[in-house]
């Protein structure tokens, strides 16, 4: 009856080991599959966000080229009516 007992015993010490390795199995399958969704959408953000700040960059560019060239666009009118006041009074 002990020898009964003690494979009883095993047996159900056994099926609970195996059971709990069938589910830490199943939770580590699961954590596994939501940590590659997480980096996955977390890749498409950056992603996104590169995309952003590119065209950010771009357009800030464009921006500063085209004012650059209003200044010198400015620049040239100032002294051209500079010179031209200067030779009125010289004349």
């Amino acid at each position: 009856m002990s020898e009964e007992l003690q494979s009883l015993i095993e047996k159900i010490n056994r099926e609970g080991v195996e059971k709990a390795e069938a589910e830490a199995a199943k939770i580590k399958s699961a954590a596994e599959t939501e940590a590659a969704e997480i980096v996955k959408r977390a890749q498409a953000e950056a992603d996104k966000l590169r995309s952003q700040a590119e065209a950010d960059a771009r357009a800030y560019a464009e921006r500063a080229a085209e004012t650059i060239r209003q200044t010198a666009r400015d620049t040239v009118i100032s002294v051209e009516n500079a010179v031209l006041k200067k030779l009125e009074a010289i004349l």
